[in-house]
């Protein structure tokens, strides 16, 4: 897929996301120019479709897409929820068995094949086929979770091309940035921590000299070599691990509140922790 291609899709998906169904389909359009076998791109129309109240034209897309990537589960997952939606239990449940078989971590489709067999009483059995039910003006609407994992959503569409490409390596940058700065800092309070102890009790001795002594030992001029090696290297994975932070939070449209812990724990001297606790926690959808 080409990064053009990409980007259009993602401007798509964020466009389905606004509700603005006319630009999604401006753009998916401009994606399946430049690539027609795009399995994604159809199954973005199917959902654009099906949003605007065309369920043939939305079936239609689906299918393409299938038929373009069998091995899609999202195509499965996305068609089988559309069929649902369009009473067609029997389909629906064979197509979001199909996503589940391709795709056994899928918590959506699983979930749509627990809810059908649920409604048709039994794991196993199909009950009589139902009436066909009226076909709601926006299936979206009548059933607000129709658009779900499956096609990935916000956050997991990226609004950075760069962090993109490097797929599960940017995550493994992050850990790494969060703990070469939290094993410097421990290093950092082994080597100051003894004279920060001795400084504080000269300051409680009223020791001026002491206290003086002690502040040119901790300040730029009583440096050792390995002290400013180990200072300037702090600098740089501390400007390292907030770019990342920064970047990852563009990148998944997240909340820029979490800036704010980092920076809190720059301040407070545990700057590695600050990106850890975004990274086990902030990055939650």
């Amino acid at each position: 897929m080409s990064e053009q291609v990409q980007q259009f899709l993602q401007q798509a998906t964020q466009a389905i996301q606004d509700g603005n169904a006319y630009q999604a389909q401006q753009l998916i359009d401009q994606a399946i120019a430049l690539d027609p076998a795009n399995a994604d791109a159809f199954v973005l129309r199917g959902i654009v479709l099906s949003q605007s109240g065309n369920p043939e034209g939305a079936t239609a897309a689906f299918r393409q897409a299938i038929a373009l990537n069998p091995q899609s589960a999202k195509a499965h997952y996305n068609f089988g929820t559309h069929q649902y939606q369009l009473g067609l239990r029997r389909e629906a449940l064979m197509s979001a068995e199909e996503a589940l078989r391709l795709d056994p971590a899928h918590a959506s489709a699983r979930e749509l094949v627990e809810r059908i067999r649920m409604e048709v009483g039994g794991v196993g059995a199909m009950a009589p086929p139902q009436p066909r039910q009226e076909v709601p003006t926006n299936p979206y609407e009548a059933n607000p979770n129709y658009y779900r994992p499956g096609y990935d959503t916000p956050p997991n569409v990226h609004s950075l091309a760069f962090v993109e490409r490097l797929g599960s390596n940017w995550v493994t940058i992050g850990w790494v940035l969060a703990g070469l700065i939290i094993l410097l800092t421990i290093i950092q309070w082994a080597q100051q921590g003894p004279i920060l102890i001795e400084f504080f009790q000269a300051m409680q001795d009223n020791d001026q000299a002491k206290v003086q002594r002690l502040s040119n030992e901790m300040g730029f001029g009583g440096m050792t070599a390995l002290s400013l090696i180990l200072s300037l290297a702090g600098m740089v994975l501390n400007v390292g691990g907030l770019t990342w932070n920064i970047m990852d939070i563009a990148d998944r449209r997240g909340n820029w509140l979490w800036i704010v812990p980092y920076v809190l724990c720059c301040c407070c001297g545990f700057q590695g922790f600050g990106l850890l606790l975004y990274i086990l926690m902030g990055r939650k959808p």
